[in-house]
């Protein structure tokens, strides 16, 4: 992904917690992708029918993937609880982890303010 910042958004499409935060995290993006921000979105634990009609729910106008091992992102990333978002900076460091939507915004202002 070509962006300054990636939000790396890690959920399920059944999880309510990730049903109340995405359409936040909707908002957001909108507001801020002019401005250099994406997000990669995963699906944990769901199945292609029910990901996709989540996406198309939500407007989820960004890169959408879905492991249906789960494999790879829960060894990789200790994901234990959705949603899940972590904030990439342009060097891919992550700036920002176990946040919620209205977090984000501060830790990129703060990531800017560093360089």
């Amino acid at each position: 992904i070509e962006a300054p910042y990636i939000i790396v958004f890690m959920y399920n499409p059944t999880c309510d917690h990730c049903i109340e935060e995405t359409p936040k995290l909707v908002r957001f993006y909108r507001e801020w992708q002019s401005q250099g921000v994406e997000v990669f979105a995963i699906a944990l634990d769901t199945e292609d029918a029910e990901w996709k009609d989540f996406i198309a729910r939500n407007g989820m106008d960004w890169v959408n993937v879905f492991d249906p091992t789960n494999r790879s992102i829960y060894g990789k990333y200790w994901v234990d609880i959705t949603p899940e978002l972590y904030v990439l900076n342009p060097e891919r460091k992550i700036i920002g982890k176990n946040l919620k939507v209205h977090q984000i915004e501060a830790v990129i202002q703060r990531d800017k303010g560093r360089q």
